[in-house]
């Protein structure tokens, strides 16, 4: 039982900035957007734009963007 208690410990000291669902707003390569949290990891964050957004003539449906360019949605 102590190997358990021991792993929810370390698990609980490192939390990640961003939920899964979260609504964030952020740019990735220079243009903006709107999209929700899939998860977040090594300093990325794995999102879900509303929209594709197309780059380089290719539509990109998940985006990978540092932690540091995304912020959190305020609801109005």
């Amino acid at each position: 039982m102590s190997s358990l208690t021991e792993y929810f410990a370390k698990r609980d000291i490192v939390r990640p900035k961003y939920d899964i669902g979260d609504r964030v707003y952020a740019k990735w390569n220079k243009i903006p957007v709107v999209a929700s949290v899939l998860r977040e990891e090594n300093n990325q964050v794995l999102m879900q734009p509303d929209l594709p957004v197309k780059f380089n003539n290719v539509y990109h449906n998940i985006l990978s963007v540092p932690v540091k360019d995304v912020k959190p949605l305020k609801e109005f």
